[in-house]
């Protein structure tokens, strides 16, 4: 057994949400709700309910929703939660068609902020692009369906992102190898999902 907790987790922290979003952008936070008490209140109040449809990131789109709308956020520096790792699972198998979900996810978060006229901060919508690219990265990761639409739909999205929605300083706070692969990615698509 491997033990591996969050590197972060070295003292007990009150978050605003702008520097939640950074911490989770950054993988000082997980994403999963199950790691997390949250305060009832903020799912009624705010309407959040977790998404029906989406069968990938479902945490991650709610604690987004979540996110926005809470004013302290508490990290405590001690683990309650064990999580055995088994690569073999719905999670850790990049397959093309459960891929199509995170796509599916993030547009919903995107119609939540519109639909509560929630602005943001420049510093939270790069973080948030940053939670994006690294999500949607896996396109480029997983199996392809090459014959199946929503997926060829969900690939050209993602591309569409990262040449016309993604700024350079947002490539900043992901690793090197990834930030080589996504500048040529900006640079030269893959000419197969272009129209």
């Amino acid at each position: 057994y491997i033990i591996n907790t969050f590197k972060s987790l070295k003292e007990n922290t009150i978050y605003n949400n702008e520097d939640f979003f950074e911490e989770l952008s950054k993988k000082g936070i997980n994403a999963n709700i199950v790691a997390k008490f949250i305060k009832t209140d903020l799912y009624l109040k705010n309407n959040i309910l977790h998404p029906k449809n989406i069968l990938l990131g479902e945490d991650l789109f709610t604690i987004i929703k979540l996110g926005m709308k809470s004013k302290k956020i508490g990290k405590i520096n001690r683990s309650f939660y064990h999580y055995l790792f088994n690569s073999k699972s719905i999670t850790n198998s990049f397959k093309g068609k459960k891929m199509i979900h995170l796509i599916k996810g993030f547009e919903e978060c995107e119609d939540y902020l519109k639909e509560k006229k929630i602005i943001i901060s420049n510093e939270m919508k790069k973080n948030l692009n940053l939670l994006k690219i690294r999500h949607l990265g896996t396109f480029l990761y997983c199996k392809p369906l090459m014959k199946d639409y929503s997926y060829n739909e969900g690939v050209k999205k993602f591309i569409e992102f990262v040449r016309f929605e993604l700024e350079d300083k947002n490539l900043k706070g992901i690793e090197r190898n990834q930030w080589i692969l996504y500048k040529i990615f900006k640079l030269f698509p893959n000419k197969y999902f272009l129209y």
